[in-house]
Protein backbone atom coordinates (compact mmCIF):
# COMPACT_ATOMS: atom_id res chain seq x y z
CA UNK A 1 0.00 0.00 0.00
CA UNK A 2 2.76 2.11 0.63
CA UNK A 3 4.55 1.67 -2.63
CA UNK A 4 1.15 2.34 -4.49
CA UNK A 5 0.28 5.13 -2.60
CA UNK A 6 4.22 6.90 -3.30
CA UNK A 7 3.73 5.61 -7.46
CA UNK A 8 0.19 8.13 -7.11
CA UNK A 9 2.75 10.91 -5.52
CA UNK A 10 5.29 10.85 -7.91
CA UNK A 11 2.21 10.75 -10.70
CA UNK A 12 1.33 14.13 -8.99
CA UNK A 13 4.85 15.51 -9.03
CA UNK A 14 4.95 14.84 -12.62
CA UNK A 15 1.68 16.14 -13.48
CA UNK A 16 2.93 19.19 -11.31
CA UNK A 17 -1.12 18.85 -9.30
CA UNK A 18 0.32 21.63 -6.75
CA UNK A 19 -0.39 24.36 -9.25
CA UNK A 20 -3.80 23.36 -10.78
CA UNK A 21 -5.49 26.42 -8.95
CA UNK A 22 -4.08 28.69 -10.98
CA UNK A 23 -5.45 27.46 -14.72
CA UNK A 24 -8.46 26.71 -12.83
CA UNK A 25 -8.75 30.27 -11.36
CA UNK A 26 -8.28 32.18 -14.96
CA UNK A 27 -10.06 29.17 -17.20
CA UNK A 28 -13.20 30.43 -14.89
CA UNK A 29 -11.96 33.92 -15.16
CA UNK A 30 -13.02 33.68 -18.74
CA UNK A 31 -15.72 31.04 -18.50
CA UNK A 32 -17.63 33.15 -15.92
CA UNK A 33 -16.68 37.13 -16.94
CA UNK A 34 -20.05 38.80 -15.94
CA UNK A 35 -22.03 36.21 -15.35
CA UNK A 36 -23.90 33.94 -13.09
CA UNK A 37 -22.44 30.51 -12.22
CA UNK A 38 -24.34 27.48 -13.38
CA UNK A 39 -23.45 23.82 -12.99
CA UNK A 40 -21.43 23.52 -15.99
CA UNK A 41 -18.57 26.00 -14.28
CA UNK A 42 -18.04 23.16 -11.34
CA UNK A 43 -17.43 20.69 -15.13
CA UNK A 44 -15.32 23.55 -16.48
CA UNK A 45 -13.27 23.49 -13.26
CA UNK A 46 -13.32 19.81 -13.02
CA UNK A 47 -11.67 20.00 -16.76
CA UNK A 48 -9.39 22.67 -16.39
CA UNK A 49 -7.46 20.31 -13.43
CA UNK A 50 -7.46 17.46 -15.37
CA UNK A 51 -5.68 19.48 -18.23
CA UNK A 52 -3.83 21.34 -16.45
CA UNK A 53 -2.17 17.47 -15.04
CA UNK A 54 -1.69 16.27 -18.52
CA UNK A 55 -0.69 19.85 -19.70
CA UNK A 56 1.92 20.46 -16.86
CA UNK A 57 2.69 16.38 -17.01
CA UNK A 58 3.84 17.04 -20.79
CA UNK A 59 6.04 20.15 -20.14
CA UNK A 60 7.69 17.87 -17.49
CA UNK A 61 7.70 14.58 -19.94
CA UNK A 62 9.33 16.73 -22.42
CA UNK A 63 12.39 18.35 -20.54
CA UNK A 64 13.13 14.63 -19.18
CA UNK A 65 13.05 13.13 -22.43
CA UNK A 66 15.17 15.52 -23.89
CA UNK A 67 17.39 15.65 -21.10
CA UNK A 68 17.07 19.10 -20.00
CA UNK A 69 16.30 18.50 -16.46
CA UNK A 70 18.88 15.66 -16.41
CA UNK A 71 22.07 18.39 -16.51
CA UNK A 72 19.20 20.48 -13.60
CA UNK A 73 20.60 19.66 -9.99
CA UNK A 74 17.72 21.37 -8.88
CA UNK A 75 15.43 18.68 -10.48
CA UNK A 76 17.58 15.52 -9.79
CA UNK A 77 14.77 14.40 -7.48
CA UNK A 78 11.89 14.67 -10.19
CA UNK A 79 10.49 11.31 -10.67
CA UNK A 80 11.05 11.63 -14.24
CA UNK A 81 14.74 11.98 -13.76
CA UNK A 82 15.16 10.10 -11.01
CA UNK A 83 13.45 6.73 -12.88
CA UNK A 84 10.80 6.18 -10.64
CA UNK A 85 9.03 6.83 -12.98
CA UNK A 86 9.12 5.39 -16.84
CA UNK A 87 9.08 7.78 -19.62
CA UNK A 88 7.90 5.26 -21.98
CA UNK A 89 4.91 4.70 -19.40
CA UNK A 90 4.54 9.08 -19.18
CA UNK A 91 4.34 8.92 -22.81
CA UNK A 92 1.82 6.81 -23.00
CA UNK A 93 -0.44 7.97 -20.06
CA UNK A 94 0.25 11.64 -20.86
CA UNK A 95 -0.35 11.59 -24.53
CA UNK A 96 -3.33 9.46 -24.78
CA UNK A 97 -4.63 11.65 -22.22
CA UNK A 98 -4.13 14.93 -23.87
CA UNK A 99 -5.93 13.34 -27.35
CA UNK A 100 -8.92 12.62 -25.09
CA UNK A 101 -8.90 15.98 -23.48
CA UNK A 102 -8.54 17.67 -26.42
CA UNK A 103 -11.55 15.63 -28.14
CA UNK A 104 -13.81 16.48 -25.87
CA UNK A 105 -12.46 20.05 -25.47
CA UNK A 106 -13.42 20.26 -29.21
CA UNK A 107 -16.60 18.96 -28.08
CA UNK A 108 -17.56 21.36 -25.20
CA UNK A 109 -16.88 24.00 -28.31
CA UNK A 110 -19.20 23.12 -30.83
CA UNK A 111 -21.67 22.98 -28.05
CA UNK A 112 -20.90 26.46 -26.88
CA UNK A 113 -22.01 29.86 -27.37
CA UNK A 114 -19.61 30.60 -30.40
CA UNK A 115 -18.37 27.33 -31.48
CA UNK A 116 -15.55 29.00 -34.07
CA UNK A 117 -13.82 31.21 -31.75
CA UNK A 118 -14.14 28.60 -29.05
CA UNK A 119 -11.90 26.07 -31.08
CA UNK A 120 -10.04 29.31 -32.12
CA UNK A 121 -9.07 29.41 -28.69
CA UNK A 122 -8.40 25.47 -28.94
CA UNK A 123 -6.43 25.89 -31.19
CA UNK A 124 -3.72 28.53 -29.36
CA UNK A 125 -3.99 26.82 -26.45
CA UNK A 126 -2.42 23.14 -28.17
CA UNK A 127 -0.43 24.86 -30.70
CA UNK A 128 1.17 27.55 -28.04
CA UNK A 129 1.55 24.64 -25.30
CA UNK A 130 3.42 21.99 -28.06
CA UNK A 131 5.63 24.93 -29.74
CA UNK A 132 6.86 25.71 -25.63
CA UNK A 133 6.87 22.29 -24.20
CA UNK A 134 8.48 20.77 -27.17
CA UNK A 135 12.16 22.63 -27.13
CA UNK A 136 11.28 26.82 -27.67
CA UNK A 137 10.92 26.50 -23.65
CA UNK A 138 15.07 25.56 -23.66
CA UNK A 139 16.00 26.56 -26.74
CA UNK A 140 14.48 30.35 -27.58
CA UNK A 141 15.24 33.75 -25.87
CA UNK A 142 12.02 34.09 -26.50
CA UNK A 143 9.94 30.94 -25.31
CA UNK A 144 7.79 32.80 -22.86
CA UNK A 145 5.93 33.98 -26.56
CA UNK A 146 4.32 30.57 -26.86
CA UNK A 147 3.11 30.00 -23.56
CA UNK A 148 1.82 33.18 -23.64
CA UNK A 149 -0.29 32.29 -26.24
CA UNK A 150 -1.35 29.17 -25.18
CA UNK A 151 -2.94 30.50 -21.29
CA UNK A 152 -4.43 32.96 -23.36
CA UNK A 153 -5.81 30.54 -26.10
CA UNK A 154 -6.95 28.53 -22.65
CA UNK A 155 -8.94 31.51 -21.43
CA UNK A 156 -10.45 32.46 -24.55
CA UNK A 157 -11.43 28.78 -25.32
CA UNK A 158 -13.57 29.04 -21.97
CA UNK A 159 -14.77 32.33 -22.87
CA UNK A 160 -16.60 31.80 -25.96
CA UNK A 161 -18.06 28.37 -24.44
CA UNK A 162 -20.66 30.72 -22.23
CA UNK A 163 -20.35 34.65 -24.26
CA UNK A 164 -21.81 34.72 -27.92
CA UNK A 165 -19.63 38.05 -28.67
CA UNK A 166 -16.76 40.06 -26.58
CA UNK A 167 -18.57 42.12 -23.81
CA UNK A 168 -16.89 45.02 -21.78
CA UNK A 169 -13.83 44.35 -20.25
CA UNK A 170 -12.89 40.59 -22.18
CA UNK A 171 -10.32 41.85 -24.61
CA UNK A 172 -8.70 43.51 -21.51
CA UNK A 173 -8.90 39.89 -19.79
CA UNK A 174 -7.05 38.22 -22.82
CA UNK A 175 -4.50 40.80 -23.13
CA UNK A 176 -4.09 40.52 -18.93
CA UNK A 177 -3.38 36.52 -19.14
CA UNK A 178 -0.73 37.48 -22.14
CA UNK A 179 1.22 39.79 -20.41
CA UNK A 180 0.75 37.63 -17.11
CA UNK A 181 2.17 34.71 -18.41
CA UNK A 182 5.14 36.71 -20.35
CA UNK A 183 5.98 38.14 -16.77
CA UNK A 184 5.43 34.37 -15.09
CA UNK A 185 7.57 32.86 -17.69
CA UNK A 186 10.11 35.26 -18.64
CA UNK A 187 10.64 36.87 -14.82
CA UNK A 188 9.92 34.37 -12.75
CA UNK A 189 10.17 30.85 -14.21
CA UNK A 190 13.94 32.18 -15.63
CA UNK A 191 14.44 33.72 -11.95
CA UNK A 192 14.49 29.86 -10.82
CA UNK A 193 16.94 28.45 -12.89
CA UNK A 194 19.61 31.24 -12.63
CA UNK A 195 22.07 28.53 -11.70
CA UNK A 196 21.99 26.75 -15.08
CA UNK A 197 22.28 29.15 -17.18
CA UNK A 198 20.35 27.58 -20.09
CA UNK A 199 20.20 29.78 -23.44
CA UNK A 200 16.54 30.71 -23.46
CA UNK A 201 17.42 32.30 -20.05
CA UNK A 202 16.11 36.10 -21.34
CA UNK A 203 17.45 37.40 -17.95
CA UNK A 204 20.80 36.08 -17.96
CA UNK A 205 21.07 37.03 -21.90
CA UNK A 206 19.83 40.82 -20.14
CA UNK A 207 22.96 40.44 -18.17
CA UNK A 208 21.36 39.17 -14.97
CA UNK A 209 23.67 36.44 -12.76
CA UNK A 210 24.50 34.93 -9.86
CA UNK A 211 27.67 35.94 -9.25
CA UNK A 212 29.75 35.05 -5.36
CA UNK A 213 26.21 34.17 -3.80
CA UNK A 214 24.49 37.49 -4.97
CA UNK A 215 21.70 37.67 -7.59
CA UNK A 216 22.63 40.73 -9.75
CA UNK A 217 20.04 41.82 -12.26
CA UNK A 218 21.57 43.66 -14.77
CA UNK A 219 19.48 44.97 -17.79
CA UNK A 220 16.93 42.38 -16.66
CA UNK A 221 15.10 44.59 -14.17
CA UNK A 222 14.09 46.99 -17.29
CA UNK A 223 12.40 43.85 -18.73
CA UNK A 224 10.47 43.10 -15.59
CA UNK A 225 9.45 46.73 -14.62
CA UNK A 226 8.29 47.33 -18.72
CA UNK A 227 6.20 43.88 -18.47
CA UNK A 228 4.72 44.46 -14.94
CA UNK A 229 3.89 48.51 -16.42
CA UNK A 230 1.91 46.94 -18.73
CA UNK A 231 0.57 44.65 -16.52
CA UNK A 232 -1.04 47.26 -14.21
CA UNK A 233 -2.37 49.34 -17.35
CA UNK A 234 -4.24 45.90 -17.80
CA UNK A 235 -5.21 45.53 -14.23
CA UNK A 236 -6.84 49.13 -14.46
CA UNK A 237 -8.86 48.91 -17.95
CA UNK A 238 -10.47 45.56 -15.96
CA UNK A 239 -12.10 47.47 -13.82
CA UNK A 240 -15.37 48.05 -15.46
CA UNK A 241 -17.46 50.50 -13.61
CA UNK A 242 -16.16 52.86 -10.48
CA UNK A 243 -17.97 50.83 -7.51
CA UNK A 244 -15.63 51.96 -4.63
CA UNK A 245 -14.69 47.75 -3.67
CA UNK A 246 -12.99 47.58 -7.81
CA UNK A 247 -11.05 50.95 -6.91
CA UNK A 248 -9.84 49.65 -3.55
CA UNK A 249 -8.96 46.31 -5.04
CA UNK A 250 -6.80 47.55 -7.76
CA UNK A 251 -5.64 50.24 -5.62
CA UNK A 252 -4.56 47.24 -2.92
CA UNK A 253 -2.73 44.96 -5.68
CA UNK A 254 -1.36 47.83 -7.36
CA UNK A 255 0.94 48.61 -4.22
CA UNK A 256 1.31 45.31 -3.64
CA UNK A 257 2.90 44.25 -7.22
CA UNK A 258 4.88 47.68 -6.95
CA UNK A 259 6.37 45.68 -3.91
CA UNK A 260 6.66 42.64 -5.42
CA UNK A 261 8.89 43.95 -8.11
CA UNK A 262 11.08 45.72 -6.39
CA UNK A 263 11.86 42.60 -4.66
CA UNK A 264 12.15 40.49 -7.46
CA UNK A 265 14.97 43.09 -9.24
CA UNK A 266 17.28 44.25 -6.42
CA UNK A 267 20.50 42.44 -6.12
CA UNK A 268 20.45 40.30 -3.16
CA UNK A 269 21.97 36.95 -1.51
CA UNK A 270 20.76 34.09 -3.58
CA UNK A 271 18.85 31.87 -1.42
CA UNK A 272 16.84 29.71 -4.05
CA UNK A 273 13.64 28.61 -2.00
CA UNK A 274 13.57 32.28 -0.84
CA UNK A 275 13.62 33.59 -4.30
CA UNK A 276 10.46 30.60 -5.25
CA UNK A 277 8.55 32.13 -2.04
CA UNK A 278 8.86 35.41 -3.55
CA UNK A 279 8.17 34.43 -7.31
CA UNK A 280 4.86 32.51 -5.77
CA UNK A 281 3.20 35.49 -3.88
CA UNK A 282 3.21 37.42 -6.87
CA UNK A 283 1.81 34.58 -9.03
CA UNK A 284 -1.04 34.18 -6.36
CA UNK A 285 -2.06 37.77 -6.54
CA UNK A 286 -1.44 37.96 -10.36
CA UNK A 287 -3.95 35.24 -11.08
CA UNK A 288 -5.89 36.45 -8.27
CA UNK A 289 -6.55 39.61 -9.33
CA UNK A 290 -9.31 39.06 -12.31
CA UNK A 291 -11.46 37.02 -10.44
CA UNK A 292 -13.85 39.10 -8.23
CA UNK A 293 -14.13 41.46 -11.11
CA UNK A 294 -15.15 38.47 -13.33
CA UNK A 295 -17.58 36.34 -10.76
CA UNK A 296 -17.77 39.12 -7.68
CA UNK A 297 -18.65 37.31 -4.58
CA UNK A 298 -18.05 33.90 -5.94
CA UNK A 299 -14.52 34.89 -6.78
CA UNK A 300 -13.92 33.98 -2.36
CA UNK A 301 -14.34 30.28 -2.26
CA UNK A 302 -12.57 29.68 -5.31
CA UNK A 303 -9.73 31.67 -3.83
CA UNK A 304 -10.06 30.07 -0.50
CA UNK A 305 -10.43 26.81 -2.02
CA UNK A 306 -7.53 27.72 -4.20
CA UNK A 307 -5.16 28.27 -1.56
CA UNK A 308 -6.00 25.33 0.27
CA UNK A 309 -5.26 23.01 -2.40
CA UNK A 310 -2.04 24.30 -2.64
CA UNK A 311 -0.70 24.47 0.74
CA UNK A 312 -1.92 20.87 1.00
CA UNK A 313 -0.82 19.35 -2.43
CA UNK A 314 2.37 21.10 -1.46
CA UNK A 315 2.49 19.47 1.65
CA UNK A 316 2.25 16.55 0.65
CA UNK A 317 4.18 16.61 -2.82
CA UNK A 318 7.17 18.54 -1.96
CA UNK A 319 6.97 18.45 1.81
CA UNK A 320 6.84 22.40 1.81
CA UNK A 321 4.70 25.20 2.88
CA UNK A 322 5.00 27.61 -0.24
CA UNK A 323 7.88 27.09 -1.97
CA UNK A 324 7.64 23.96 -4.17
CA UNK A 325 10.95 22.30 -5.10
CA UNK A 326 10.87 22.55 -8.72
Amino acid sequence: MRFVNQKILDWLRVFRAHTAPATVCLVLAGYLWQIQPDFTALIVALFAIISHWLGYGHNSLMDAAMGYDLRDPNKKHFPLVAGRIELRKAHIVIHYGMLAMIILAAAASLEGANPAMSLLGLVLWIAGGQAYDDGLSKESKYGFIPIAVCWTGAVMWAYFLSHREIVSGAEALFLYVFVLTVYQIGWCGHMKEMEVGERSNILVRLGARVEDGVFRPGFSAAFAVFVKFLQVLLMYALVDGREWWKTAWFAGNLIFQAYVTYIHVKPKRWERMKVIRDLVKEQIASIFYPLPLAMGVWALPLMAFSISYFIVFNKKLWGTDLAPRV
